[in-house]
């Protein structure tokens, strides 16, 4: 997923002339980790066994006297894997891990409530190299949230999931999000589809579908929240931090909900998003898909190319 700008990365840095001292190592670790497995469910211990093993390897920097000129960032892939959670634009989905260390410019145990995406990291990375930040870029540097100099950094975030062509999905279901400072409003395109993945076969899931069939109100409501909603969803994330009591329909909310579908509808066009048009498209985008295409497309010609031969035989 982080690949290409990953990448695009690594290559601004290279290129750039060597031989300055003052410039830090940069070290991203992204870890998938907070599985059902990995949460400390139970009264168990969490488990973090990806993130642990990066940081194994990565920190190896100590070892060579270059603690102090490294910045080490630590990101988690998405959230758990509980349903309301991965794979889905609520807040337990989209808000992940982000920790930070650099000795002498971060301050150990400070935290920030700024709002950040993934698209910032290559300009803070840049910005920490002391490299010019391409305008281009979609994200902004965040290094000076990092050093305490700032407080804030996003007014809005903006999150984005499909169903199309994932584990066990929907034929189609896209979902648009933007956030800001407090609430969370949710553009579902096509509400009529019932919404499915890898979480309505987890076992965590089909247990609430037995108790709901038991007579189980709670668990029904559960299920029927997550497998239908409704064209627009609103939350306010600070008293409702799962995303469970859905305020679009609040009169005194409108002008909230309005201004941030505004706002994701302005982000959309700016990333030449079209909605369902552009979801529909999505498995032209995949890597796997294509060559899975590709693969087929050659054996059909090859298929073809031996009936022919047979036919020209005399």
């Amino acid at each position: 997923m982080a690949r290409g700008w990953v990448g695009w990365l690594a290559g601004a840095l290279l290129s750039a002339r060597a031989g300055a001292e003052e410039r830090p190592n940069l070290l991203l670790i992204l870890a998938d980790d907070c599985t059902c497995r990995d949460m400390a469910v139970y009264g168990g211990q969490a488990r973090t066994p990806n993130l642990q093993a990066l940081a194994g390897e990565g920190l190896r920097f100590d070892r060579h006297g270059l603690r102090d000129r490294t910045l080490v960032l630590v990101l988690g892939e998405q959230g758990n894997s509980f349903p309301f959670a991965k794979w889905t634009c609520y807040e337990a989905g989209l808000q992940s891990a982000c920790i930070a260390r650099w000795p002498g410019r971060v301050k150990p145990g400070s935290v920030s409530t700024a709002l950040v995406e993934y698209v910032d990291v290559v300009p803070t990375f840049l910005d920490a190299a002391g490299l010019a930040v391409p305008a281009d870029l979609d994200g902004r540097s965040f290094l000076p949230v990092l050093e305490g100099r700032a407080a804030s950094h996003k007014t809005h975030v903006f999150g984005l999931q499909t169903t199309r062509g994932i584990n066990h999905g929907s034929d189609h279901y896209g979902i648009r999000s933007v956030r800001d400072a407090r609430h969370r409003y949710i553009l579902n395109l096509t509400p009529d589809a019932v919404f499915r993945n890898a979480a309505t076969r987890d076992p965590v899931f089909l247990s609430w579908q037995r108790i709901a069939d038991a007579g189980d109100a709670a668990a029904a409501r559960l299920v029927n929240a997550y497998q239908r909603r409704p064209a627009e969803e609103l939350y306010d994330c600070d008293a409702d931090p799962w995303n469970l009591t859905n305020l679009v329909g609040r009169a005194d909310l409108a002008a909230v909900r309005d201004g941030l579908r505004a706002r994701l509808d302005q982000w959309m066009k700016q990333q030449g998003d079209e909605g369902q048009a552009t979801e529909m498209k999505a498995l032209e985008r995949m890597p796997r898909t294509a060559r899975a295409d590709e693969t087929a497309g050659d054996r059909r010609a090859g298929a073809g190319g031996k009936r022919r031969k047979k036919a020209e035989t005399p």
